[in-house]
């Protein structure tokens, strides 16, 4: 199920898996999330979540798939510091130029 981390009884709080502060935890059955709000530069496990890699990829490392999408479909991204980031409209775009593609 859904959980929402949050303070404990002693009025501590206590980080989700990632360590973020009020993390929700997705449902390890179904693989759904809530709907929420993306962040314009997403980091990878962020674009996991967004893209629902673990709904649809039988691949145990789920960065596998995103090496992937990066190598063979051009998936977009930018460097920043050496890290992948990747903008959100940027996927959107690469996601609705997938679906064109497919549809003929």
């Amino acid at each position: 199920m859904y959980t929402r981390r949050g303070p404990d009884a002693a009025g501590r709080g206590r980080p989700g898996p990632a360590g973020r502060e009020g993390q929700v935890v997705m449902d390890a059955k179904t693989h759904r999330q809530p709907v929420t709000t993306w962040p314009e530069l997403m980091i990878e496990s962020e674009l996991i979540e967004y893209l629902r890699i673990p709904a649809v990829s039988k691949s145990k490392d789920l960065r596998n798939a995103i090496e992937n999408l990066k190598r063979m479909h051009g998936l977009p991204r930018i460097h920043l510091c050496g890290q992948p980031l990747y903008p959100l409209e940027a996927v959107r775009a690469w996601v609705r130029e997938k679906l064109a593609k497919e549809a003929v």
